[in-house]
């Protein structure tokens, strides 16, 4: 039985992409930390269809082009350091 593409489901798309991109984002900070130094920059733009382009340069560059509908705000968890929240002020 062979499937189509439009079928076919793998790891990849069935994460969102801010959620890969912010896996990334974690993954170069953790990367940075263990080597005691590094230069991390973010930059994002908008792009056809209201999508934003997200770009990471650490080292390498890696983009990510997320649609508009995942840029919705998301709860955010308490700060581990000092157990605020985005409202607790």
């Amino acid at each position: 039985m062979t499937r189509g593409p439009a079928t076919r489901v793998t790891a990849a798309t069935a994460d969102s992409a801010i959620d890969r991109a912010l896996r990334r984002i974690v993954a170069e900070l953790h990367d940075g930390l263990r080597h005691g130094f590094f230069e991390l920059t973010i930059t994002c733009e908008v792009v056809t269809q209201a999508r934003r382009r997200l770009t990471l340069h650490a080292g390498k560059s890696y983009q990510f082009v997320i649609p508009q509908q995942e840029c919705e705000p998301r709860p955010i968890p308490p700060d581990s350091c000092n157990g605020s929240g985005p409202d607790d002020r």
